[in-house]
């Protein structure tokens, strides 16, 4: 369990310093998403808070880790926006994700950098074999 946990840190360490997309980082925040979680959101038999990510600086380093989703695993990131009027039916296709994650079998962990996002909500949407659905992903930035 260790070495995993290890091996986790090194590569959402090394993942995100490879993105660069908020210039010098402060801090950086990982937070898991677990398959728990998702199948309550998915079936509503479980909790489904809203996600809430703090960090004390724009230039602070997010990622959010997801489960392995089976044979194949897609996360698309949407606004609230734009996902509240695509549920509405206006527009009638999907919108453009702001980020898109694919993995296959063996291929670890999605991990989604969320770094230099603006505060707001979020909607993350999973897709995967024997789990799919959304929750909100709300990022705020502490005020000193």
């Amino acid at each position: 369990m260790k070495r995993q946990l290890s091996i986790l840190i090194f590569v959402v360490f090394s993942g995100l310093a490879s993105f660069g997309q908020s210039g010098p980082q402060n801090t950086i925040t990982v937070y898991k998403v677990d398959l728990d979680y998702l199948m309550g959101c998915e079936t509503g038999k479980g909790e489904c808070k809203p996600l809430i990510i703090k960090r004390k600086s724009i230039l602070d380093g997010l990622a959010v880790v997801f489960p392995k989703g089976g044979t194949m695993t897609d996360v698309y990131l949407y606004t609230e926006s734009s996902f509240t009027n695509w549920m509405s039916g206006s527009p009638k296709d999907e919108p453009k994700p702001l980020r898109h994650i694919h993995k296959e079998a063996g291929e670890g962990e999605p991990i989604m950098d969320i770094s230099g996002l603006p505060d707001g909500i979020y909607h993350p949407h999973f897709l995967g074999c024997g789990v799919g659905g959304g929750f909100e992903l709300r990022i705020v930035t502490k005020k000193k």
